[in-house]
């Protein structure tokens, strides 16, 4: 289940903390298996930098006492075990002074408290629970540095503005305003933004658009540069990657993509459709940034870039690594789960493209590419069938990626369009490249003759 604020609340009053085994780490909560040693600053920080972060979203808990393991079938670290300690090795006052003076500013009605779970062995699990702080406090901004110790790279934030001869510059506090007052200021502009918009849209139904001429969409555009700009800006160039496009026939215009309005397919690409929670789809929880007026992106970190452009072509980049693509497995194994949610989720979402297209093209092509499938030497492999078969467990079906980068196009009749459909064939071609035959291929059923994708086999792993 999806475990809220409030949920987890109930979780933590009633002790029952044995309910959160299987369950993922999320935006609410996260699992320590031992506690922070707070005589050591590199802990205080990290103890900062956990608080703040739920701080500056929406609240959560921090679980101390818990064990995870990186799931192989969702993206996220499941708990696996309970491991409760005696009251006496966390001191909640010691906690809530580090986070005063770590963080400013202090966040409001932070507790740190020791709960007790087992009456005969008197040991418990160490709970700090940061409440949804109000908006007019945030962000909240680490104020220290640990100390560089054996190569550790500190992150320093600071400002200076010269003014005549001086160059003084501003304190954490006035830091802080500053940013507060900048995200206030955009919420603000996107609401005003959303009035003009709306008012632009009564007066362009005024008038009768003219009619535009077609242009092929390949005539005009390089995919291929466009996918090299999207990997260079995230340094996925250099790595491992799986990429996956999308595009018309013809050069389209999207009605939205440039818009603030929460049914806008800006907001779609912040907020994608999903299968499952922890799922592996094109959830970044990032906000939408307008690039040169011509596509937005989203990204998180270096393990997603996804970039949709206002003439109706998606690309998305993955890690190919153990970050993302081989998540959970061993060296550079292909994690199933992960390739083929990957592909639904990503054919699901450029269905709501072109339903945000000005006119419904005819055709659209489908693009994957492998790239740096050899980086170092090393080489990403695939084995078939799914999770927890023998095939996947031993490992002595794999094959080899044959080329450091491969591709391949699908040209999709719109008139046929069908997620399950056209995701098959995409992995498919994955698969076959591979060197298997469509038997092995997992989470599949046939439908009157055909192979499609059934994402109901991955939605309860």
């Amino acid at each position: 289940m999806d475990l809220d604020f409030e949920k987890l609340e109930l979780i933590t009053e009633s002790r029952d903390f044995h309910k959160l085994i299987g369950e993922c780490e999320s935006n609410f909560f996260d699992c320590k298996k031992v506690k922070y040693d707070l005589s050591d600053d590199q802990q205080k920080y990290e103890l900062a930098k956990d608080v703040s972060s739920f701080a500056n979203a929406k609240g959560g808990y921090v679980f101390i006492g818990i064990k995870t393991k990186r799931s192989d079938s969702r993206h996220c670290d499941q708990i696996r075990k309970i491991r409760p300690f005696e009251q006496d090795s966390c001191n909640p006052d010691q906690y809530l002074d580090v986070i005063g003076k770590w963080i400013y500013p202090k966040p409001k009605d932070v507790e740190a408290r020791w709960y007790l779970v087992d009456e005969n062995t008197q040991k418990g699990i160490f709970v700090i629970k940061i409440p949804p702080q109000k908006k007019d406090l945030k962000p909240f901004l680490i104020t220290h540095t640990p100390k560089e110790s054996g190569g550790f790279g500190t992150v320093l934030f600071g400002y200076c503005e010269r003014k005549q001869d001086r160059n003084d510059p501003k304190t954490v506090e006035e830091l802080q305003l500053l940013l507060r007052d900048g995200i206030n200021f955009s919420d603000n502009l996107e609401s005003r933004f959303q009035a003009i918009e709306a008012n632009q849209q009564t007066i362009l139904k005024l008038f009768s658009p003219p009619e535009k001429k077609k242009v092929k969409f390949e005539d005009v555009i390089k995919v291929d540069e466009r996918i090299e700009i999207a990997l260079q800006d995230v340094g996925l160039n250099q790595k491992r990657a799986m990429i996956l496009s999308a595009y018309p026939e013809y050069v389209m215009q999207l009605r939205t993509i440039f818009s603030s309005d929460p049914k806008s397919i800006k907001q779609m690409l912040e907020y994608p459709p999903t299968i499952r929670s922890s799922g592996f789809d094109l959830r970044t929880l990032d906000r939408a940034s307008i690039i040169s007026g011509k596509f937005c992106r989203v990204t998180n970190g270096d393990r997603k870039v996804i970039d949709l452009y206002e003439d109706g072509a998606l690309i998305a980049g993955f890690k190919a690594d153990g970050d993302y693509l081989c998540w959970a497995m061993k060296g550079l194994k292909i994690n199933p789960v992960v390739l083929i949610e990957s592909v639904y989720t990503f054919v699901l979402f450029y269905e709501l493209v072109i339903e945000d297209m000005d006119t419904k093209p005819k055709i659209v092509t489908f693009k994957v590419d492998l790239h740096n499938f050899h980086l170092d030497d090393k080489k990403n492999y695939l084995v078939p069938y799914g999770l927890n078969t023998i095939a996947q467990i031993f490992d002595d079906e794999k094959k080899i990626a044959r080329d450091n980068n491969w591709s391949k196009n699908i040209d999709v009749d719109i008139e046929k369009f069908e997620v399950a459909s056209i995701a098959y064939k995409i992995v498919e071609r994955i698969y076959l490249y591979f060197g298997f035959e469509v038997e092995k291929i997992p989470f599949t059923k046939e439908v009157e003759g055909e192979r499609v994708v059934d994402i109901e086999q991955i939605k309860p792993i």
